[in-house]
């Protein structure tokens, strides 16, 4: 898979790694040629669909020199967010002559106050009090509260806000608010939407947990999880 001499790398790339050729999982086919290549029982693409059309049909590569990250595992996906929240990401976001554009979420600026926070990414809607924030994305609609503390966390944030009735709600059924509650620690974790923290530490054995998994060291914390204030993982 080694890079033939013949595609002349630049120095940047070869001083980078950039010596070994991937599948990025990228495929453009005419729509009839693609009925006929999955007619069949295989199942990967680029492990058995595409070796079975090299003797049936032309087939090209194209030598892609930008950026590109496998995060076909929850350690890659979790490096690979990380690592946009540094001075000098492997990928710019902000590069003048290729803008990147998002989808409008038509939410409110993002409310930051008495925050400390430092090398991180945060999205529209969110509210941060009082909270110490490093190397981290906060997903939209975050609610952060007072004294709380994340280092090198993926948070997805929120589908919708909570009410004060169904704050109150939460209050008689002693679960904590949507999002992350007053003095929570968290530190290398990957937080899926609309959940409800509470954490004070964690330990690094993998497994699965119910409400959170623990793999490769990161804690994930599930879709629609509740943590409760408190609760040591």
């Amino acid at each position: 898979m080694q890079v033939p001499d013949s595609f002349k790398l630049k120095d940047e790339q070869k001083s980078r790694g950039k010596l070994y050729l991937a599948s990025m999982g990228i495929y453009l086919f005419n729509s009839q040629n693609l009925e006929k290549a999955l007619n069949n029982e295989l199942a990967d693409f680029g492990k058995h669909i595409i070796p079975s059309c090299l003797d049936k049909w032309r087939v090209h590569s194209y030598m892609f020199t930008g950026f590109w990250q496998d995060v076909g595992t929850i350690k890659s996906l979790y490096e690979a967010n990380i690592n946009l929240t540094t001075i000098n990401p492997s990928f710019n976001f902000y590069d003048e002559v290729n803008p990147i554009y998002t989808n409008k979420t038509h939410l409110p600026s993002s409310k930051v106050n008495a925050c400390q926070i430092n090398q991180s990414l945060t999205s529209d809607g969110c509210i941060i009090t009082n909270a110490a924030v490093n190397n981290s994305i906060i997903g939209s609609r975050t609610i952060i509260e007072n004294e709380a503390f994340l280092d090198r966390v993926v948070c997805m944030g929120a589908e919708y806000y909570e009410t004060p009735v169904q704050k109150a709600t939460n209050r008689r059924k002693a679960l904590p608010d949507l999002g992350i509650g007053r003095g929570s620690r968290i530190k290398g974790a990957i937080i899926d939407m609309n959940a409800r923290i509470g954490i004070d530490e964690y330990s690094r054995k993998d497994g699965d947990y119910n409400s959170y998994v623990i793999k490769e060291g990161i804690v994930v914390i599930k879709q629609d999880a509740v943590i409760p204030d408190n609760t040591n993982i």
